[in-house]
């Protein structure tokens, strides 16, 4: 098993300047900037894999996809659990 201290450090380095790029949202027309720098965490993932989690340079690239796959499933779930729970006339007009 993976050492979970150092999938974290990769984890919260990766997503740091995508978090922070975050606060452009309050002017719309630099919304671009925050994908830009959320792609730029994706490959600094993809370069930290290996560095990190000591995987194979063949594999980084799976590895990345379920990781994706993995936070996009964990996020959905996250996102429906809360949903699920308001009264419906918070989220019905």
């Amino acid at each position: 098993m993976q050492d979970q201290t150092q999938a974290m450090k990769l984890v919260a380095y990766a997503s740091t300047l995508g978090l922070l790029a975050g606060i452009l949202y309050i002017i719309p027309p630099l919304a671009i900037l925050v994908f830009l720098a959320s792609l730029y965490g994706l490959y600094i993932l993809y370069l930290g894999i290996p560095v990190f989690m000591e995987t194979p340079e063949d594999k980084r690239l799976i590895y990345l996809i379920v990781s994706i796959n993995g936070h996009n499933w964990l996020d959905h779930k996250c996102y429906n659990v809360g949903y699920d729970r308001l009264p419906r006339s918070t989220y019905i007009k």
